[in-house]
């Protein structure tokens, strides 16, 4: 797997597999054949390519392979991610992530407790 595409859902499923949450997020819209043209889905343009929530802690992943870069709107997405407590992670490839999540794994398995499940239920 090296397209984009292909990192993008091996990162989302590698999440899923250990028991976390991750979704891909299409900002780009839909295709419509007839129009030749993208319609927008609502999507936030500078959203991150994966949202996942992980020990309950927000995580933005971005896939940038080879000399792809960051948008303007992308890093004012990440400041404003970073900002409000969330993580941000940027993955040129799935092996190149892989050690990166295993380090945040690890550091929050060492220094973080997640709430209890259904805390907000309970106490909102």
């Amino acid at each position: 797997m090296s397209g984009t595409n292909d990192i993008t859902e091996s990162i989302k499923q590698h999440i899923l597999r250990d028991g976390w949450s991750a979704s891909r997020i299409n900002t780009t819209g839909i295709w419509v054949e007839e129009k030749q043209c993208f319609i927008s889905g609502g999507g936030r343009n500078g959203f991150s390519d994966i949202a996942a929530c992980i020990m309950g802690i927000g995580v933005a992943i971005e896939v940038k392979k080879g000399k792809d870069e960051q948008r303007k709107k992308q890093i004012e997405f990440q400041a404003e991610w970073e900002a409000a407590g969330g993580l941000y992670i940027i993955a040129p490839t799935y092996r190149e992530f892989i050690p990166v999540y295993e380090k945040l794994i690890k550091y929050l398995n060492e220094h973080f407790t997640p709430l209890p499940t259904g805390w907000q239920s309970r106490y909102l």
